[in-house]
């Protein structure tokens, strides 16, 4: 059978899998047994995801066989170095209760008081002890928008498209702002359950309902609330809005980002149907498990390490579930070719230098700003010319060092030094997510055992002709 459609191509995520158990109208050419996705799709995570102990995993469901490798000793696994050992630090918070006066986005304060603050709370004015209160809510639920990628005080091109205000500026814009992040930290504090919009509006004056509609409306189409495996998200993700039809879409591969796509336009009217080359989903995620005598074990062959908790939409999946996330050290002892240890101090020296150079390189692309597009080098040339001039790593063992810094930096580029722009080369930092580097005991394809079969074509795509312009 051969078929000509406009593409709705979503590419796998490197870190993830799926999961699901309800029959929908998603339809899947091939392979013979695809399963319906449970994961709903964009950036939305938890600045407290639980990160537990290693512990055995419990799952259900008839095809899982969970094969964890408990007797590895996992605490000795240095976690891949990046070009600063150091976790993303969110910027500092700009208060913005000033401009939403009257706005009654107010949490309970816990009940449990010591003596001091009780004394403290009786002489403080009344009127004082609530503006404290909304500011210290305001600063937390702006730390866990940021973490999920929304900017603390400002608007994302996505909400200035999506008209989500009438003027971009003004008191309006700082309202919307503050109820956003309020539905966004609402939500995230119980992932188990559907936020309904009446519910979102509980905390927040009647005068502001149509700036709860808009961040509501804004936040569920584009699955930054109300996603994932919980029941009480798959009920209401799966059904269709009754007698809306957006039109029909054709989503080739069936990885995360495929299936997360298909699931969202499930919900958002559209009837879907998946294409996938492969003779199972998941794309990437896939846990190779094998056994040999009376040991067993199992490897990721694809993403493996959840890289930054804080903002991952798969540390939600994980709460979900249950599963525990194992954190991955952030120690990395580096060792000389006689099996020694590299001396700490030569090795703090090594590392302080090499981002030295960094510093240098990125001060050098912004003094020259428009001019640097224009005459881009490899950082790896920038690198080794600042290297000479200032004189570092000139002993052979800070050399080699030095060069386990360039090969890291390659690895978390998948790519040589040579073929890194020197301009361009992170600009991907922006989109970073925070927090701990964790996996799951067990494997990632854990998120996809959880896939349920759902309704397949009865024949398999052999070719695709892209629409001709």
């Amino acid at each position: 059978m051969e078929t000509t459609e406009s593409r709705a191509d979503a590419s796998d995520n490197p870190n993830n899998g799926s999961s699901g158990d309800d029959d929908t109208s998603l339809e899947i050419s091939h392979p013979p047994s695809l399963l319906t996705p449970t994961v709903a799709p964009s950036l939305a995570g938890t600045a407290s995801d639980n990160v537990l102990p290693y512990s055995t995993l419990q799952t259900t469901g008839e095809s899982v066989e969970l094969m964890e490798p408990a007797a590895v000793n996992t605490d000795g696994l240095p976690a891949p170095r990046k070009r600063r050992r150091r976790k993303k630090q969110f910027p500092e918070m700009i208060s913005i209760a000033a401009a939403v006066e009257g706005l009654g986005v107010i949490r309970h304060k816990s009940g449990n008081r010591s003596t001091e603050d009780i004394d403290e709370y009786e002489d403080d004015d009344p009127s004082s002890r609530r503006r404290r209160r909304i500011s210290s809510d305001l600063d937390v639920e702006g730390l866990i928008a940021i973490s999920v990628g929304f900017p603390a005080d400002s608007l994302t091109e996505e909400e200035i498209e999506a008209n989500v205000v009438k003027t971009i500026g003004g008191t309006e814009q700082s309202n919307y702002i503050v109820v956003r992040n309020h539905i966004l930290a609402l939500w995230r504090s119980n992932v188990d359950v559907w936020l309904t919009r009446d519910h979102a509006l509980e905390a927040i004056r009647l005068e502001h309902t149509n700036l709860v509609d808009s961040a509501y409306s804004f936040l569920l189409e584009h699955g930054y609330i109300n996603f994932g495996v919980a029941a009480a998200v798959k009920e209401a993700k799966l059904k269709p809005p009754e007698g809306v039809s957006r039109g029909d879409v054709i989503v080739i591969g069936a990885g995360l980002s495929g299936l997360v796509a298909a699931r969202q336009l499930i919900f958002l009217g559209f009837k879907v149907v998946v294409l996938e080359g492969r003779s199972r989903p998941g794309g990437r995620v896939r846990t190779k498990k094998m056994s040999g005598g009376d040991c067993v074990a199992a490897a990721d062959l694809g993403g493996s390490v959840l890289t930054g908790i804080n903002g991952n939409p798969l540390g939600v999946l994980a709460r979900q579930l249950g599963f525990p996330l194992h954190k991955v050290r952030d120690i990395c002892p580096l060792y000389l070719p006689n099996g020694r240890t590299v001396n700490p101090e030569i090795d703090s020296k090594v590392e302080v230098s090499f981002n030295k150079l960094l510093d240098r390189v990125c001060k050098l692309r912004q003094s020259m700003m428009e001019e640097a597009k224009s005459i881009d080098v490899p950082l790896g040339t920038a690198l080794e010319a600042f290297r000479q001039v200032y004189r570092v790593a000139e002993d052979p063992q800070e050399k080699m060092l030095l060069d386990w810094h360039l090969a890291n930096l390659e690895y978390a580029n998948a790519t040589l030094m040579s073929n890194l722009s020197m301009v361009f080369w992170d600009q991907d930092d922006p989109f970073e997510m925070g927090g701990d580097h964790c996996f799951i005991p067990g494997g990632n394809d854990l998120y996809g055992s959880l896939y349920s079969s759902i309704r397949r074509a009865k024949e398999e795509i052999n070719r695709i002709h892209p629409r001709s312009s």
